[in-house]
């Protein structure tokens, strides 16, 4: 699994950073494969009204991948992440068929298609594994909350599914992590965390009922850890669409489907979208 990480990290040199073409169409289809997944899977009206959300940040991401302020905003808000876990599952596998096909082709070789669907599967499970039941609470030690203090390591508690099995680290998010997260850095850390060791486990029921005794605002800071964590997860999402976007940029599939039809009147008029218009 270090491997898959290491092999992760090393894509991202290669990712456009600024690029309109095919950075911004891939987004737009990806857009587009969310909105038909919440329809199809008859969420109800509580999911299908985050799609203008989705097309939205879609068309705004298209100033830079880097800028993750407006990326697939169905991650973000209200949104339960289950419904995020169950898109990343079905994003990777179509991104398998995609790698497969190519091999098919003959535009890549078997080694590169096993490679390709190893990322792809741990982006998955990141996203799967945040997404439904991870809370993170920052503290001086394992067993109190405490404010996030910029610039020194803070310990960081991993709650999930029931293991009370205390083993704890330390982690400096150098002074990023409320307010301007570096998203990927941080899910980063939680991969390792989560895959490697090192993680406090509780009870997601046991995490409410401490919140709601704690201190006064406790809730509130709550409310800010799992912002992170969301963003965490939307930013492991866009490096699956990077993916996409660097197979694609390399011709070793078909085209993405045209997806000018995305309704104009779902953008907000911001300087960016302005920019893209033009």
């Amino acid at each position: 699994m270090r491997a898959c990480v290491i092999a992760l990290a090393a894509l991202l040199p290669f990712f456009p950073s600024n690029s309109y073409g095919w950075h911004a169409k891939t987004h737009k289809y990806l857009a587009q494969r969310a909105a038909e997944f919440l329809v199809d899977k008859e969420e109800g009206d509580f999911y299908k009204r985050h799609i203008d959300d989705l097309l939205r940040g879609a068309v705004e991401a298209d100033s830079g991948w880097r800028n993750t302020k407006h990326h697939i905003t169905f991650l973000n808000g209200e949104v339960y992440s289950d419904v995020a876990a169950r898109f990343a599952e079905e994003l990777g596998e179509e991104a398998v068929d995609i790698i497969h096909d190519a091999r098919i082709k003959g535009h890549v070789t078997e080694e590169e298609e096993t490679e390709f669907a190893k990322i792809c599967g741990y982006i998955v499970h990141v996203i799967t594994d945040i997404g439904n039941s991870y809370h993170v609470i920052w503290g001086e030690d394992n067993s109190e909350h405490g404010k996030y203090e910029s610039g020194v390591d803070n310990t960081v508690t991993m709650t999930r599914n029931g293991d009370l099995e205390s083993r704890g680290f330390r982690v400096n998010f150098d002074g990023r992590m409320r307010g301007g997260v570096d998203p990927y850095n941080a899910v980063m850390e939680v991969a390792e965390t989560t895959y490697f060791g090192s993680v406090t486990i509780l009870p997601a029921e046991d995490i409410e009922r401490e919140m709601e005794t704690n201190n006064s605002d406790a809730e509130t800071w709550n409310g800010e850890v799992r912002k992170s964590t969301k963003m965490s997860m939307r930013k492991a999402t866009n490096v699956a669409a990077e993916v996409l976007s660097q197979l694609h940029k390399r011709a070793f599939f078909d085209p993405l489907p045209d997806t000018t039809d995305i309704p104009d009147t779902t953008i907000l008029q911001t300087e960016t979208t302005k920019q893209t218009q033009e």
